[in-house]
């Protein structure tokens, strides 16, 4: 290689770990054990080259995990919004299903993800969790390694109940 070259190989193995510590944002927050691990290698011609060209596979873990600001009662908050008979009103359904979200937390027992690192980004695609009550919910981000910064869509679903109407 290039003298100046700055060049990286290893694995990284992180077990048992509260996951607030990692995955906390600023209005809503992940609890629970996380164990992560990653292996990866890159080189570059400067630390910043380096954090560009990496490259590697992992799997990301969640034990007793809780999720901040989801909740399915936000569910039964949009029906109940879409009741009167009236005709459709969005900004109606949209504050009821927010405050429900807002101080909503979901529990999720389990979940296992597979990430991929390349181009100084950490991604997780399509990953699914269950939820008590048969909910779920899927997961997809990626971490930018380079900008510091998270690119998340967190989707919940749930299957309409018994007696419903469809």
């Amino acid at each position: 290689g290039i003298a100046d070259e700055v060049s990286a190989r290893g694995r990284i193995a992180i077990t048992g770990v509260n996951a607030d510590a990692v995955f906390t944002s600023k209005k809503n927050g992940v609890d629970g054990q996380a164990t992560l691990t990653l292996q990866g290698d890159g080189t570059g011609l400067s630390p910043v080259g380096l954090i560009g060209s990496l490259h590697g596979s992992g799997k990301i873990s969640l034990r007793d995990a809780h999720f901040g600001g989801v909740d399915t009662a936000a569910f039964a908050a949009a029906v109940r919004a879409s009741e009167d008979n009236a005709p459709l009103d969005a900004a109606k359904i949209r504050s009821a299903v927010s405050a429900s979200m807002d101080g909503g937390r979901i529990a999720v027992p389990q979940a296992d993800a597979e990430i991929t690192m390349a181009g100084g980004q950490i991604t997780i695609a399509n990953a699914t969790m269950r939820a008590p009550g048969g909910a779920t919910l899927s997961l997809s981000g990626m971490l930018d390694l380079k900008a510091d910064a998270i690119d998340a869509n967190l989707k919940l679903t749930q299957p309409p109940p018994a007696n419903a109407l469809i």
